[in-house]
């Protein structure tokens, strides 16, 4: 009788062992490069199965064991890259590797159209071959400028740089990268040139400048 019990028990045991499959999942980016790292759902309604692993740095995922009754449901949730992706009515064979291929499609935001508008704006000179430029009232009022010294907002204007002055009275502004004693300076048109230091004969205060 304790023969026939084991034999059976053997049997049973036998047919499990057959009955048993695996399951690979490899996940593809849409530049056919591997995902690695992504979480994969497996589940089984029919049999109350559900498991849950990680790709490897080859982008496939591997489930050992299973049964091949059912079918399966293998599902890729959404992440912070990729949408969620799922493969339903996946049947297994006995002592067989099934493998099947997600491509996993690149998430993307789509965002309101914004619109950008400004109440001022560069025009281009068609007269002459002046280059200009300048800083409204608004402008000189609100930046943070060393000593209120009006040259110290010429540096937000293109194509001027602060000088490296020779000597400690020489002027700081240069245009275009030419030499700091080149710069000319003028109020309402009225010469306001130091002709032998360089820089302005008399300093212009920004309140001057504003009002």
């Amino acid at each position: 009788m304790k023969k026939l019990l084991l034999l059976a028990a053997c049997c049973v045991a036998a047919q499990y062992a057959v009955a048993q499959a695996a399951l690979e999942i490899t996940l593809l980016d849409s530049l056919n490069m591997p995902v690695a790292f992504q979480q994969v759902l497996l589940s089984n309604p029919q049999i109350g199965l559900e498991r849950e692993t990680l790709s490897n740095e080859k982008g496939k995922a591997r489930f050992e064991g299973l049964s091949t009754s059912g079918s399966y449901s293998v599902l890729v949730p959404e992440g912070s890259f990729y949408q969620a992706q799922s493969r339903e009515n996946v049947s297994l064979i006995s002592n067989k590797t099934h493998s099947i291929v997600l491509i996993l499609t690149d998430k993307v935001l789509s965002l309101e159209a914004v619109t950008v508008s400004a109440g001022s704006y560069q025009g281009i000179n068609s007269i002459d071959a002046e280059v200009a430029s300048e800083l409204t009232r608004r402008e000189i009022a609100e930046l943070p400028l060393e000593g209120r010294d009006i040259t110290r907002a010429l540096y937000r204007l293109p194509n001027i740089t602060q000088a490296t002055g020779f000597f400690p009275e020489a002027p700081n502004v240069a245009i275009n990268g030419a030499n700091s004693l080149y710069t000319n300076y003028q109020i309402d048109g009225l010469d306001n040139n130091e002709n032998f230091l360089g820089g302005q004969r008399f300093a212009v205060p920004v309140g001057l400048t504003a009002n």
